[in-house]
C-alpha cells in the first residue's frame, strides 16, 4: 500500500509551565530534510525555557513539482501548535516561527494566512518570526526548469559545433564569439550577459558544469 505524504510533526517539551512555543520549518530547497535533521536545536530552547517544535511536511518531488501542498501542511502544523500547544504545557497565546532558506518562503505563507478565516484563530497566532534566508519572489523559481532546459541544449550543441567550452583562456576570442552566437541562437540570455563580461573584459570564464 503507498505511504501517505509525510505530515507531522516532533515536539521537544521543556519543563517551565505555560512555556513560549517556538516553531521551526526548516529549509532544503523544498526537496531535502525533515524533523529529524533539525533535532540539534531544540537542545538550546528547552535549556531556556521554551518548547522547540521542528515540522515535518512533504517535499516538491513528492508533491508532483508543486509548492502549495508543502505549504498547505505547514500551516495547518502551525494551527495545530496552537490548537493543542497547552497539551505539552506551551502557551498557545505566545507562539513563535523560526525558519530558514526554503522553510522561510514557507513560514512566511503561513504568517500571511487568514487564520480566523481558516481555521478559526486569532489573526495574531503567531507572535513573532524569524525568517532567515528566505526566497518570496517565487517566479524565478518557476521558470527555472524552462531555463535549464534552454541552458543544457545550448551546451549540447556547442558542444556539438566546437567542443567544449567548460573553461575558456582569454586567448580564444573567436571560439567564445561562435560560442555566443550559439547560445543567442538559443536563447541561453543568461549565460550571454556572463560570457560577454568575460570577453570584454578579458577574463576567463567561470566553469559551468551540469
Amino acid at each position: 500500500m503507498e505511504r501517505p505524504p509525510i505530515e507531522g510533526l516532533d515536539v521537544y517539551a521543556t519543563q517551565r509551565p505555560n512555556a513560549p512555543v517556538n516553531v521551526f520549518v526548516h529549509g532544503g530547497a523544498w526537496q531535502r530534510y525533515g524533523a529529524k535533521d533539525y533535532a540539534f536545536p531544540a537542545e538550546l530552547f528547552v535549556n531556556a525555557g521554551a518548547h522547540f517544535v521542528v515540522l515535518d511536511f512533504i517535499n516538491v518531488d513528492q508533491a508532483g513539482g508543486s509548492l502549495l501542498p508543502m505549504a498547505d501542511q505547514v500551516r495547518r502544523a502551525v494551527a495545530w501548535v496552537a490548537n493543542n500547544a497547552q497539551s505539552f504545557g506551551g502557551d498557545p497565546n505566545r507562539v513563535y516561527v523560526w525558519a530558514h532558506s526554503s522553510g522561510a518562503h514557507l513560514g512566511a505563507v503561513a504568517l500571511v494566512t487568514d487564520s480566523p478565516r481558516d481555521f478559526g484563530l486569532p489573526r495574531d497566532v503567531v507572535k513573532g518570526a524569524l525568517l532567515c534566508s528566505g526566497m518570496y519572489d517565487l517566479k524565478p523559481v518557476r521558470l527555472s526548469a524552462e531555463a535549464c532546459r534552454s541552458i543544457r541544449a545550448a551546451l549540447a550543441k556547442v558542444d556539438r559545433e566546437i567542443g567544449s567550452i567548460v573553461t575558456v583562456v582569454p586567448g580564444d576570442r573567436a571560439m567564445i564569439e561562435r560560442a555566443l552566437a550559439l547560445f543567442e541562437e538559443m536563447n541561453a540570455t543568461g549565460w550571454i550577459v556572463e560570457a560577454r563580461a568575460a570577453l570584454d573584459g578579458l577574463s576567463p570564464m567561470r566553469q559551468h558544469a551540469d
